[in-house]
């Protein structure tokens, strides 16, 4: 019973502060300016590199390499590096998912920015390899209307057509890298309270922090008493 009424003659001699402290907290709250915290959004893409016999396109440790350093994106993509610049490569990363399939991943504050990302880096990429395996088909082509047009002696005959179809077998399974399903994104973006929640949680605190305040004296008296026994 003393003790509550200890508690009560204390809140009422500092019923100023009991009042003013919440309603501080309560207008700060509503007052301040508090902008939207970063979101986080990875968006992936899956490709399957392609078989033409390219000792870098088609393997999957060079691949990672390539993609994990600044000079792919400083030749295909200039603009997204202009932007990034050494930031870029840490917004990327590279996953080898076996069978000559990686995941591509790449990560920005908003979803959009995101995909988009992912997607021009896959569509860089894929370009590059395109390129790479219009010179392969060109050159096989190349050397079999080359070894058309000649006439080997008959003795070196059968090593001709064994090279010949060889190189048709090899046109006929090649292909090229390829993207296996579209861009994909996860993430979930953190808004914040709006002002009327701010003002209600200040005043909370507030209050919470006044009741602390006048229990406090009781907590270090009951400590005293038991340290004098």
């Amino acid at each position: 019973m003393n003790l509550l009424k200890r508690f009560t003659t204390r809140i009422k001699h500092y019923l100023w502060l009991v009042l003013a402290l919440p309603a501080a907290l309560a207008v700060i709250g509503f007052l301040v300016p508090v902008g939207a915290m970063p979101s986080s959004y990875q968006a992936q893409a899956t490709v399957q590199l392609g078989s033409y016999e390219d000792p870098i396109f088609n393997e999957t440790n060079p691949v990672i390499l390539m993609l994990t350093n600044a000079p792919f994106y400083q030749q295909q993509l200039p603009q997204l590096w202009a932007q990034n610049e050494q930031e870029l490569l840490s917004k990327v990363e590279i996953r080898d998912l076996n069978n000559r399939l990686i995941q591509l991943r790449y990560r920005a504050p908003s979803k959009e920015e995101a995909k988009n990302g992912a997607q021009a880096i896959t569509d860089a990429f894929l370009n590059a390899d395109r390129q790479h395996y219009n010179r392969r088909e060109k050159l096989i082509d190349q050397t079999l209307s080359q070894l058309e047009k000649e006439k080997a002696p008959a003795a070196d005959a059968a090593a001709g057509t064994r090279f010949v179809y060889k190189l048709q077998s090899l046109k006929l399974t090649m292909r090229p890298a390829q993207q296996l399903e579209q861009v994909s994104s996860s993430g979930a973006s953190v808004t914040t309270l709006s002002s009327k929640k701010r003002a209600v949680l200040g005043a909370v605190i507030g209050m919470t922090l006044v009741l602390l305040a006048a229990a406090l004296p009781e907590f270090i008296r009951k400590n005293n008493a038991r340290g004098a026994e």
